[in-house]
């Protein structure tokens, strides 16, 4: 194990934390009425937030969007007490008012650090860490492919998920996919089609594969969607301290927004010549990046996802990935680059 990087990691994911409002899957089962656990000074600052609104609705509407339960009646007066109550409850729960106010209440995603009965459970990086990459900390692996996509679904939905990344913190023994993981046509069951054409099984725990998402925080709101650019850039920084601590070999990016977002935050530059992704595709295979100590490969590659296969064929994307194959079995033929240039083109 490398100590440095272990620590360094382990910082990394505790700044991430820190950066995010936390918001725990429990605030949903504590509706208005059952014993409260406010307090006077969290009930003073749930009303000046009322009070900074302006109207019930306004209110009802932001509390809705950060998942707290509101009883409705036909009495606004009776209405607004139980709301209050309920973000007064979230507040004595440990949720950040401030933070969450910090970002951005018209998306229709919010991004939060998961806390269940008060304890901050993403131990790791990014929720799909848990999938590859559980236990990074503690091995500190060499990583030849570091796998990114934009974001994660509504994690706060999902209680099955929620109590195996409880376990696996618990135990530290990493918990398979279930086998529906690879049925069907979506994101994970392709993903586990294309890792195969590289020769990995994505029920095992592969040291030397990590899962990212580019969006650091936990969902919650929309399924799929509704990420914005701004939300991308939160974790732009956030995303090259993790590369430079993983030093990974070849990165994956899959989509577009993904692939454009991780460039960004590795050389500095955008590439804005990709309206036609598909041709774009088809004329480059990868392009080099410095993280931490090394070259990487930043392979840019369609979603595997429904709407990303309804773009590029599946098929085609097999061969995308057959042509990665080809590429990462040879050693790194890329030059060491340093560029400090803040310039938003591409060079020629």
């Amino acid at each position: 194990m490398d100590e440095k990087k272990s620590a360094a990691y382990k910082n990394l994911v505790a700044e991430v934390q820190k950066k995010y409002p936390a918001y725990g899957s429990n605030f949903k089962s504590k509706l208005p009425g059952t014993a409260s656990i406010a307090t006077p000074e969290t009930k003073q600052i749930a009303k000046a937030f009322f009070d900074k609104l302006g109207n019930l609705e306004s209110f009802i509407s932001v509390l809705e969007k950060w998942g707290l339960d509101c009883i409705k009646t036909s009495n606004d007066q009776t209405t607004q007490m139980w709301a209050l109550n309920a973000l007064a409850n979230a507040i004595a729960d440990g949720f950040d008012l401030d933070k969450a106010v910090e970002m951005n209440l018209d998306s229709p995603v919010q991004l939060w650090s998961a806390v269940v009965d008060k304890q901050n459970i993403c131990r790791e990086i990014n929720l799909y860490t848990y999938w590859q990459g559980f236990g990074y900390a503690d091995k500190t692996p060499k990583i030849k492919y570091l796998l990114v996509d934009q974001d994660y679904g509504s994690f706060f939905d999902d209680p099955d998920l929620i109590e195996n990344v409880t376990k696996m913190n618990e135990t530290g023994q990493w918990i398979a996919p279930d086998e529906s993981n690879a049925q069907g046509t979506g994101t994970d069951a392709n993903l586990h089609k294309l890792f195969a054409v590289l020769g990995y099984d994505l029920f095992k725990l592969n040291d030397d594969v990590f899962f990212t998402n580019f969006c650091l925080g936990y969902c919650h709101g929309k399924n799929s969607g509704g990420i914005t650019k701004t939300m991308l850039a939160r974790d732009r920084d956030e995303f090259k301290k993790l590369c430079d601590i993983l030093e990974p070999e070849n990165i994956l990016c899959l989509g577009r927004n993904t692939f454009k977002r991780v460039f960004r935050s590795l050389t500095g530059f955008n590439i804005n010549n990709m309206s036609e992704y598909n041709n774009f595709l088809d004329n480059n295979t990868c392009f080099p990046a410095t993280c931490g100590r090394i070259t990487t490969r930043i392979f840019p590659l369609a979603h595997c996802g429904s709407i990303g296969t309804g773009k590029r064929s599946f098929e085609k994307q097999i061969e995308d990935w057959r042509r990665i194959t080809k590429i990462t079995s040879q050693p790194s033929a890329l030059d060491d680059i340093s560029d400090d240039d803040d310039s938003e083109e591409i060079p020629n």
